[in-house]
């Protein structure tokens, strides 16, 4: 049975920063996460990263400078072991109505779509509210990460496991206790 896990980009894999990621320098690879998907990968996980970026939209960021984060995050990830299945992004602002940004569910949708897999039940690693409120609407399993926005996040969210960060969480995911 093939399996998706679902995963925000900044906050999660990447280091947020204020204004977003808008050069190659700007990216920092949060410790561990890439193992963390390497992880998931062998565990026979498809890895699915749905991300919003409205810096696009905004004129923080082109489209030349985001296809290079994402390849730099891609080489790195080989080189830890693993891989993404897909990568979406959400390019408008969040006032925008276009059903992809999250916590809309169209970027989750279009994965589960291009990958043929259900969306039901799948883990859902974030540190947002877009992430965890996603993640509710699919009627996903929210990990919520304190990396990122994670522990202010957690205010909303009390109900919910905190996890220090992705490697915490994914090894919850495959190793119940």
């Amino acid at each position: 049975m093939t399996r998706l896990a679902l995963l925000g980009r900044d906050g999660v894999i990447l280091e947020s920063r204020e204004g977003g990621i808008c050069s190659l320098e700007d990216m920092q690879i949060i410790p561990g996460s890439l193992e963390a998907v390497a992880r998931l990968n062998h565990a026979g996980y498809r890895v699915a990263v749905a991300s919003n970026q409205p810096a696009l939209q905004e004129g923080g960021l082109d489209i030349d400078t985001l296809n290079a984060v994402h390849a730099r995050l891609n080489e790195l990830l080989t080189r830890a072991g693993g891989h993404l299945d897909a990568l979406l992004v959400c390019p408008h602002g969040p006032k925008a109505r276009c059903g992809c940004h999250k916590p809309d569910t169209g970027l989750f949708e279009e994965i589960a779509h291009r990958l043929d897999l259900s969306l039901e039940g799948v883990p859902v690693f974030g540190d947002d509210s877009a992430d965890m409120d996603a993640a509710h609407r699919l009627r996903a399993r929210p990990f919520l990460l304190a990396t990122g926005n994670g522990e202010q996040t957690h205010r909303s969210y009390p109900h919910l496991a905190l996890y220090d960060d992705l490697t915490h969480a994914v090894s919850s995911l495959l190793d119940p206790q």
